[in-house]
């Protein structure tokens, strides 16, 4: 079970601190589609967002686009009600082209936002311009800095959610959505990607707090800086004694005060 590693424990907090510090412009974004892994641009089924600051959600699907065309009397192909919605959504983006997206693990051009563009262009849209890179941030790889390895089971951010009390309520584990999506339920999928979308938002709150409870102990989370500062010790004694002094210090004075 690896333990975090000092310096990039310290760059992720940073990285998340500044993330929220910022979140008015701010998007948590999920997004389900209808297989992972079987084809090359697999259709996207819904796509949800969620300011990070004041929880504003916004959701794209297959679901909505459906009812729409339902209410309008059209009866459009699948292909057609998804590239409906991917127009929505690529809509979204121009509109919030200097905004950052923070997302879990959404960086593989199976699933992410080469996908997103790839499945976009498939279905004749055009201008479907993605995010830069250094306006996406994968929450996955910050917590997992923070934490170490194997700070909770799989499927990680259900094992957060219930670690940490925070709702499941419409939440469906990846690897269902497709069945569920095949099944005809477009309702529950869209329901699903906005919940995780909202959890994403929590987790990182509660990292940013240094509230988040994971498999990991007090110890486990902060062995790393003792070895730190035992090395600095070693290499610097008198800066490290005189180090220890201040801290001793400050630690008389609270139990005094």
């Amino acid at each position: 079970m690896a333990n975090p590693n000092p310096r990039k424990q310290r760059l992720a907090r940073a990285k998340l601190d500044f993330v929220c510090e910022h979140g008015a412009n701010v998007f948590a974004i999920h997004y389900a589609c209808d297989s992972l892994g079987d084809a090359l641009a697999p259709r996207i089924t819904a796509i949800a967002v969620q300011n990070l600051a004041n929880g504003t959600a916004t959701s794209f699907s297959l679901y909505r686009e459906a009812e729409l065309a339902a209410c309008e009397r059209r009866q459009p192909s699948i292909s057609e009600v998804e590239r409906a919605m991917l127009d929505k959504f690529f809509g979204f983006l121009r509109e919030h082209r200097r905004a950052t997206f923070l997302h879990w693990k959404m960086s593989s051009s199976v699933y992410g936002f080469a996908a997103l563009e790839d499945r976009y262009t498939l279905l004749g849209g055009s201008g479907g311009e993605i995010p830069h890179e250094s306006q996406r941030v994968d929450l996955a790889l910050l917590i997992e800095a923070m934490y170490g390895s194997d700070y909770a089971p799989r499927p990680h951010t259900r094992s957060l959610a219930e670690m940490n009390g925070l709702s499941l309520s419409g939440y469906i584990d990846g690897e269902r959505e497709p069945a569920v999506f095949r099944g005809g339920d477009f309702k529950a999928v869209m329901s699903s990607s906005v919940r995780k979308a909202a959890l994403l938002c929590e987790i990182a709150e509660l990292a940013r707090a240094r509230e988040l409870r994971t498999a990991k102990n007090l110890w486990q989370l902060n062995v790393g800086r003792v070895r730190e500062a035992a090395e600095f010790v070693r290499d610097n004694p008198l800066q490290g004694i005189g180090g220890l002094l201040i801290i001793g210090a400050g630690v008389v004075a609270k139990l005094m005060a």
